[in-house]
């Protein structure tokens, strides 16, 4: 059992955030993440929103909103401690885009699969400017 007490609530938190329903309480419980782990940044958002399997463009851009405007207005204050920082040490590759490619990749019977294929692949990196 961790002494770091402060951890206990990170992982029911990061539960809410996969298992809750409406954007609006999303938001929220983002809101309480970045408020209680100041170390935590929009690519992590981002990537949980990714496991979570939300799609919608417009749903993620206000969730991801919330993220930016409390990182934006904590941005003076200290950062947590290094003993006290928990996303600092999660990293995160880069963004992904995902294709649904409902049975079309596999021969499976439908019966085994829990969802429909998704195809993830990296974003291509940005060129240097010449």
């Amino acid at each position: 059992e961790s002494q770091a007490s402060w951890l206990d609530a990170v992982v029911p938190h990061l539960a809410e955030v996969l298992q809750l329903e409406d954007t609006p309480s999303i938001q929220v419980e983002v809101g309480v993440l970045v408020r209680d782990y100041p170390d935590i940044r929009r690519k992590h958002v981002a990537a949980l929103l990714d496991v979570r399997g939300l799609r919608n463009t417009a749903a993620r851009q206000e969730i991801l909103a919330v993220a930016r405007d409390l990182e934006l207005s904590e941005g003076a204050a200290p950062s947590p401690p290094r003993d006290r920082a928990f996303f600092a040490d999660i990293p995160v590759p880069r963004p992904s885009f995902c294709l649904g490619l409902p049975l079309l990749l596999g021969r499976l019977p439908v019966s085994r699969l829990a969802r429909p294929s998704v195809a993830c692949l990296p974003r291509p990196r940005p060129q240097a400017q010449r």
